[in-house]
């Protein structure tokens, strides 16, 4: 369990000192986003240079560890702090969480019959995935969800469909406050310019 929380807390670190991000909902929503995608794209490239799945963990794992000590000996980030701004942002996500998350436990996604044989063959070592109907056909790609999600049941030992159901409303708020920040962000008439014309 305490190997999921490497990538988060990687993800905290680029959060805090890189970006120099002080508002706590953006932080965590940082974490989580970066934690993501620094899991899958050192995992990603170790499976595909042939390693199996426990070593690829264990690579990305330890390239994830060894960026966080190189942050934590960098400079020290502002303290994070809570505003005015992120109480009125925290309702809508705090709903977006929880109404996904009873949405979830309702029912799993309604293309499961497709992703859980993935992630099963994924948790199991089996890589490059293959068409869960059609065993010959080797996918090349748009497994990024599966192998997350199959790649962490392994590391944790849990259900792939547990760890979808817990992780997915969070996918979901974060990206909401993302959205959310970049739209308040004071920095915003800098890239006015870039986003339509004057």
């Amino acid at each position: 369990m305490i190997f999921g929380l490497i990538p988060l807390i990687l993800g905290y670190l680029l959060a805090t000192r890189w970006l120099q991000q002080t508002r706590i909902l953006v932080i965590g929503a940082l974490s989580l986003s970066l934690g993501t995608a620094l899991t899958l794209l050192p995992l990603n490239a170790f499976l595909v240079a042939g390693l199996p799945l426990k070593s690829s963990l264990l690579g990305t794992l330890l390239l994830q560890v060894a960026w966080g000590v190189w942050l934590m000996l960098g400079q020290k980030g502002r303290p994070p702090a809570w505003c005015r701004t992120q109480s009125w942002a925290l309702l809508p996500v705090l709903a977006i969480y929880f109404i996904n998350l009873a949405i979830r436990l309702m029912a799993p996604d309604d293309d499961y019959f497709v992703h859980m044989p993935i992630q099963g063959s994924l948790q199991s070592g089996l890589f490059p995935p293959r068409n869960p109907f059609f065993i010959e056909i080797v996918m090349h790609g748009h497994y990024g969800r599966n192998l997350f999600l199959g790649g962490f049941s392994a590391l944790l030992g849990c259900f792939s469909l547990f760890l979808e159901i817990t992780i997915t409303p969070l996918w979901m708020a974060a990206t909401y406050v993302l959205f959310w920040s970049a739209l308040e962000n004071k920095a915003w008439p800098r890239w006015q310019n870039h986003m339509a014309p004057a």
